[in-house]
């Protein structure tokens, strides 16, 4: 049987197994703004942080076990082609812009996925279940 992207011996870890914080669910920016009064006080023209300081998501995660772990990360905006505005994490090891960041276990920094290396589980399914995985898919049965 042919598979589709790494063997099942891979011992690598997979995203569904660290906890994860998504960008889409930081609060809307302030209506006061219009997008181009924001972009203008926001971004320079390049699309880089302005030189007012970085954005800073401020929260707590709870963990199962209790443990409350204070969380601060850098937020960068970005100014989508069809309108509105974006926001993303500023990864804290890698500096990069994306939209989860994820935490192996309380106590423990949250990074994006390429910096612990995290995989997908369809990166591990064969071939047959991936084409089986469309067809449902596409049949509305799956989300």
């Amino acid at each position: 049987m042919s598979h589709r992207g790494r063997p099942e011996s891979s011992v690598r870890d997979r995203i569904h197994q660290y906890a994860c914080i998504d960008a889409k669910d930081l609060p809307p920016i302030e209506p006061s703004y219009t997008d181009e009064e924001f972009v203008s006080a926001f971004l320079q023209p390049d699309g880089e942080q302005s030189r007012s300081g970085p954005r800073i998501a401020e929260s707590t995660v709870v963990w199962e076990n209790g443990y409350h772990q204070p969380l601060k990360l850098e937020v960068t905006v970005t100014q989508p082609h069809f309108g509105g505005l974006r926001q993303w994490y500023v990864c804290p090891s890698c500096g990069g812009r994306v939209r989860k960041v994820y935490s192996p276990a309380p106590g423990y920094e949250f990074k994006c996925r390429r910096c612990y290396e995290l995989v997908y589980h369809s990166q591990y399914d064969s071939l047959r279940r991936h084409r089986h995985y469309k067809f449902f898919k596409m049949l509305g049965l799956l989300k």
